[in-house]
């Protein structure tokens, strides 16, 4: 044993990375070749099976994508139904939703309302003739309460259609039927633009296995039957699957296929092997040429790898500690292509995102101050405008005109005020407070809002207790905060209801506050959604920034008060505003 180590060192050449490279070509050498051949076969297997699945999860998507387009237009007979049913049987009213609807979606044809005798109350296509259609079949489906959806048909220029009906439902029962022609265009569309490499194409099959979408748009138009492929049969049995079979000439395909929920249909991806596993034979032949490679490579880098890899780790170990101090100007030399060089390169992007992240703050402090006065603006334009637009008619109402020459000068001295207020924001400077008698000042709200919400169909109920203490405050910021909770709690009673505002005094936070509740019966606030409501550009609206909650909770906070919600989901919202008293009601 003595003898062989003493033979072995002696073998052994005496420079070190001589050494390296002897020991590695044995090490790394004899593994990786038998690892890769292994590998080599494994990956075979595993890319068929890759590719199989790839195709089989492109398919899925299509399909989802299918069946949310044809969805779609549902959905919106759905609503349109569920407006007819609101509403009364009056002709005129069902014709003008149902010319509406047409013209606002250029993917119904005509649409109308159908009586549960078949007789067609309205249409869209106003002028024409009403049908009796009591004796379609699709009509039947839907009166008895289902959606129902035709074959798809051909129009004159070849596009393809869909008779959609849906039932129209009064006080929990069937009262009619909703039928429309729907342009499923789009859907070929969207299976046209489905695409793998140059022979991958995808096509759907109708519930009875006739094609009804591919690129081949004479195969369509022929209603080609495929009933008798067995992927379209297995598709059509609700089955999902990806497989590889020869086509009626003996050239293999690879076919993917997917059922479309809720219609019946099938989608299908169909590829040829050949070019679905090209990039197997040049995996194989790009891991052989690695494999060498890195053999070489192993052999070279042991000599340089010491040298090559303390250097950069030291420079690098220097610019990181004067980025810690704030110095985001650091920047290191890339001139490699490894590991190292991707650190390098990493460390240069994060210095650089650092740098645009502190300039996007600033950004977005702007943007946040701009958004945030554009916000108070539109309110208060929207409480002049309130007042402006009853001005024709009640100009000789010797009230409201004392309460316009009252009202709209004080609004467009706000808006002076507001322009003002756009550099104080900017810089986060406060605003004035000066003593304010909460009586009076409400009494003044009162009778700028009531008329507004008298507008949408709200009634205000108001409420003071006892004499009101004055508090230290801006009347324009508190105007600001009570109007927007107002008309927030009006919007949440789209149908009418009741705002409930009361004022009074009561022992909070160690002394006596002014507190203010306004509650609505509206719809309420999900418990989730609670906890986020002042947060800035948080919305659960379709319009609307989401920053006045957050401008209202700013404000509040600067008159050194507290805002909180209570809400019940059905039965309505209640934000109650405290303000500590500057100074006791004489």
């Amino acid at each position: 044993m003595f003898h062989f180590k003493e033979k072995f060192l002696r073998w052994m050449p005496r420079r070190v990375w001589v050494q390296l490279a002897a020991v590695m070509a044995v090490l790394v050498t004899v593994p990786l070749m038998t690892l890769g051949y292994s590998l080599i076969r494994t990956s075979q297997a595993a890319v068929k099976t890759s590719v199989l699945r790839d195709h089989e999860q492109l398919a899925i998507r299509a399909a989802s994508e299918v069946g949310e387009f044809v969805k779609r237009p549902r959905n919106l007979l759905e609503v349109t139904a569920s407006i007819l049913g609101a509403i009364d049987a009056d002709v005129w009213k069902q014709e003008t939703v149902l010319v509406e609807l047409a013209l606002h979606e250029d993917i119904f044809g005509r649409i109308s309302s159908v009586s549960l005798e078949g007789r067609e109350l309205a249409a869209s296509e106003i002028g024409t003739p009403l049908k009796d259609r009591s004796s379609e079949p699709l009509f039947q489906k839907a009166a008895g309460g289902v959606f129902a959806m035709s074959d798809i048909y051909f129009s004159k220029d070849d596009l393809p259609y869909a008779v959609m009906g849906v039932p129209v439902r009064r006080m929990g029962e069937t009262a009619g039927v909703l039928m429309a022609d729907v342009n499923l265009r789009g859907f070929w569309n969207i299976v046209d633009n489905i695409r793998i490499g140059r022979t991958g194409r995808a096509g759907v099959v109708s519930d009875k296995g006739i094609l009804i979408a591919h690129e081949d748009k004479k195969k369509v138009l022929e209603r080609e039957d495929l009933s008798d492929r067995p992927g379209v049969q297995a598709v059509l049995q609700g089955k999902a699957g990806a497989e590889e079979s020869p086509d009626r000439e003996g050239k293999n395909w690879l076919m993917a296929y997917v059922p479309i929920p809720d219609l019946g249909w099938g989608l299908a991806i169909r590829q040829s092997a050949e070019e679905a596993y090209a990039f197997s034979y040049w995996m194989k032949v790009l891991s052989w040429v690695l494999i060498f490679m890195s053999v070489g490579m192993a052999m070279a880098i042991s000599f340089l790898l010491a040298r090559l890899l303390v250097k950069p780790i030291q420079l690098l170990i220097e610019k990181t500690k004067r980025v810690a101090e704030g110095d985001f100007d650091q920047t290191l030399p890339v001139e490699r292509g490894d590991e190292i060089g991707n650190l390098l390169r990493a460390f240069n992007d994060m210095t650089a995102k650092l740098k645009e992240a502190r300039q996007a703050e600033k950004m977005a402090a702007i943007g946040k101050a701009a958004a945030a006065i554009t916000h108070e603006l539109k309110n208060s334009v929207t409480m002049a405008a309130a007042l402006i637009s009853l001005l024709p008619k009640r100009r000789d109402d010797g009230e409201f005109m004392e309460r316009f020459a009252k009202v709209v000068p004080q609004e467009l001295e706000n808006w002076k005020d507001l322009l003002q207020s756009i550099s104080d924001f900017s810089r986060q400077a406060k605003f004035p407070l000066s003593p304010v008698e909460v009586g009076p000042f409400l009494e003044d709200f009162r009778l700028l809002v009531e008329e507004r919400l008298v507008q949408r169909k709200v009634q205000l109920e108001w409420k003071a207790e006892g004499r009101l203490p004055v508090i230290e405050g801006n009347p324009a910021k508190l105007r600001q905060v009570l109007l927007n909770l107002v008309l927030n709690a009006a919007e949440a009673m789209p149908e009418g209801g009741m705002v409930k505002v009361a004022a009074g005094c009561v022992q909070a936070n160690g002394g006596r506050s002014l507190e203010i509740r306004i509650e609505d019966t509206g719809k309420g606030i999900p418990p989730d959604h609670l906890a986020a409501i002042f947060e800035p550009f948080y919305t659960t609206k379709h319009n609307g920034l989401g920053l006045g909650l957050a401008i209202c909770r700013g404000i509040v906070d600067q008159h050194g008060g507290r805002i909180r919600v209570d809400s019940k989901v059905g039965r309505g919202t209640t934000f109650v505003l405290q303000f500590p008293v500057a100074h006791p009601s004489p």
